[in-house]
């Protein structure tokens, strides 16, 4: 399974279409948080500023969907389908409720386990390890609203069913899409000092970390679309 996600989601990588909005779509909110000075130190902002970047970066997520939508229909070689996929309101707030709900326990997790105490600390990797499960059980939730298959309700129970089987793949495929994210966030610092060193000046360090950016962001949302076209596919009779 991760074989075949990660080649179908480096094939829908390639249509220009995808590429091009999620460049767009990187470049747009990173801007925009930029502006409102999200890419400091979060507690110093005020309350106005929280709230923009809360809503921007809800946006980006609804973004997000809309080309993880429209990859779907570009690996399924649907030729009736629009150039933009529309993504509506209510799909979307499902979509996040549903990809929330199972992030709780991972951030319980990680609060606790960096407590210090060994017995809390024991607490918060048994509690990290079930968010984990739990967001390979729900991962396919958000693509089942979007694809129009499932309803809020049902989504949950829906995705329950279609991983079955596939989670510790699954869970390794997120792994990688996570270091692949980190590593392009931890090399913008890293160009940053290169490009002093070198004197080659911060625009050049500032447009390498840009094309990485949006590397890895089109990366993630492909595989997104790509793992559940995969499990889709994989239900349909042979």
């Amino acid at each position: 399974m991760i074989r075949d996600a990660l080649g179908s989601a480096w094939w829908v990588l390639r249509e220009p279409r995808i590429l091009g909005l999620s460049a767009a779509s990187t470049l747009l909110f990173s801007l925009l948080l930029h502006w409102l000075g999200a890419s400091g130190d979060l507690s110093a902002l005020p309350a106005g500023a929280i709230t923009g970047t809360i809503l921007v970066l809800l946006a980006r997520s609804w973004v997000g969907l809309v080309i993880a939508a429209t990859a779907l229909g570009v690996l399924r070689r649907d030729r009736t389908a629009p150039f933009l996929r529309t993504v509506s309101v209510s799909a979307a707030i499902a979509a996040f409720i549903l990809t929330a709900l199972p992030i709780g326990p991972l951030i319980i997790g990680a609060f606790l386990m960096v407590s210090g105490r060994a017995v809390i600390g024991g607490v918060g990797v048994v509690i990290f390890v079930v968010g984990v499960v739990w967001v390979a059980i729900w991962s396919q939730a958000g693509m089942l609203l979007v694809d129009g298959k499932a309803e809020l309700l049902e989504a949950a129970d829906s995705s329950r069913f279609m991983t079955r089987g596939y989670r510790g793949e699954i869970m390794a495929l997120w792994l990688i899409v996570s270091i692949a994210l980190v590593a392009a966030a931890r090399c913008q610092g890293w160009l940053d000092r290169v490009a002093d060193a070198w004197v080659m000046g911060p625009p050049t360090a500032v447009l390498i970390g840009v094309v990485l950016q949006i590397a890895a962001d089109a990366f993630a949302t492909c595989c997104y679309a790509a793992l559940y076209y995969e499990l889709d596919r994989s239900e349909m009779p042979q």
